[in-house]
């Protein structure tokens, strides 16, 4: 895995944007709320910078610029903050989601001032909770049936990890 770097969305990401979440659809479709019901690259970005996003960015390959994926941090209460990522198809699995998660969370709580980060999926969503514990996130509860379905508008139990800023990162 080549080294990554986080930054904020920029309009020019857009051809890539759309590029990556066309080929990203059926990788993404079970899990990412999709707004308005398509993987449309301008709904996603103003999805992406809707109320309480303290923070957004694009998870970029170092050298060559290469867009992975995207991540957010929604503000919560008590300078806490929930997180968001996702990895386009072609890149998952690579460990790119967790050096992302572990940069968002340095900057989360070094940048931003937080002290709580929380992690959500869906309880059947395996590679998410993996990839949120290597991230340094502890696994705190599951809410039943808290949250519809993405892939088939059904109810479904939601896992919730954290990782606070006294936490070691994970390794």
């Amino acid at each position: 895995m080549s080294a990554l770097r986080l930054r904020p969305w920029d309009g020019r990401d857009m051809p890539a944007l759309a590029a990556l979440l066309e080929i990203s659809r059926d990788h993404l479709r079970p899990w990412v709320p999709v707004p308005h019901g398509a993987l449309d690259p301008a709904a996603w970005m103003d999805w992406a910078q809707g109320d309480g996003v303290i923070a957004r960015a694009v998870v970029a390959a170092a050298g060559p610029e290469s867009l992975l994926g995207g991540c957010e941090l929604r503000r919560g209460p008590h300078d806490s903050a929930q997180v968001g990522l996702w990895i386009g198809a072609p890149h998952a699995g690579r460990g790119h989601g967790t050096a992302a998660l572990r940069a968002l969370a340095r900057e989360a709580f070094a940048v931003h001032g937080l002290r709580r980060l929380e992690w959500r999926c869906e309880a059947r969503h395996h590679a998410s909770r993996r990839l949120a514990a290597r991230a340094g996130f502890v696994h705190e509860g599951t809410r039943r049936q808290a949250r519809r379905t993405v892939a088939d508008d059904d109810w479904a139990d939601e896992v919730i990890l954290a990782r606070l800023w006294s936490d070691p990162a994970g390794g």
